[in-house]
């Protein structure tokens, strides 16, 4: 009798009963936040999943439901301006239009957001919760000296979705929300 489930931010590995859990409360319908950070070093012996992680062994979990994470951190030259010496923090002072955005009155801070591509699966309602301006990519470099946009090594550009909601009806009304960020919930952000 779970009513929302909530993923925020795993640093250790899921055990694969934990992530065959977590599909099988997805199939059935169950609601879900899932707040992706962006990847930190793990434990000895435990590999991310891939560049573009999603967290320790959540891959599964992100395949489900059609999202992948881009690899890198979110940039946004407007943000920079804001945030003195904070290249991988983004300012968010407007929304996408959606119920959950809509009261939102102040901007949010998102420091190193991770950028989402969700395709919607079928029976699957999207819609963006949290999106940047066209002045963002994801930034796959380190972030020191000269930060810029570079296609060729992979990076993507701007605007990106940083926050979606995913809706299925059949058999009842199951929503999701996955959220590139875990630390933008936190009080001192």
């Amino acid at each position: 009798d779970v009513d929302v489930l909530v993923i925020a931010a795993p640093r250790t590995p899921w055990l694969p009963g934990e992530v065959t859990g977590l599909i099988e409360h997805v199939r059935k319908g169950g609601n879900l936040l899932w707040l992706i950070e962006t990847p930190v070093a793990y434990p000895a012996g435990a590999a991310a999943d891939s560049p573009t992680s999603t967290g320790p062994g959540l891959s599964a979990l992100a395949s489900e439901l059609g999202v992948i994470t881009e690899p890198g951190r979110v940039i946004d030259t407007a943000s920079q301006s804001l945030v003195q010496d904070g290249a991988a923090f983004v300012v968010l002072g407007a929304h996408p239009e959606h119920p959950i955005t809509r009261s939102l009155g102040a901007p949010l801070l998102l420091p190193q957001a991770r950028a989402l591509a969700v395709t919607p699966l079928a029976g699957q309602t999207t819609l963006p919760l949290l999106a940047t301006p066209e002045s963002s990519w994801t930034e796959i470099g380190e972030l020191a000296g000269e930060v810029a946009f570079d296609a060729a090594d992979g990076e993507v550009a701007g605007p990106l979705v940083l926050g979606v909601t995913i809706e299925s009806t059949p058999p009842g009304t199951q929503r999701v929300a996955v959220i590139g960020d875990a630390d933008f919930g936190a009080s001192r952000f």
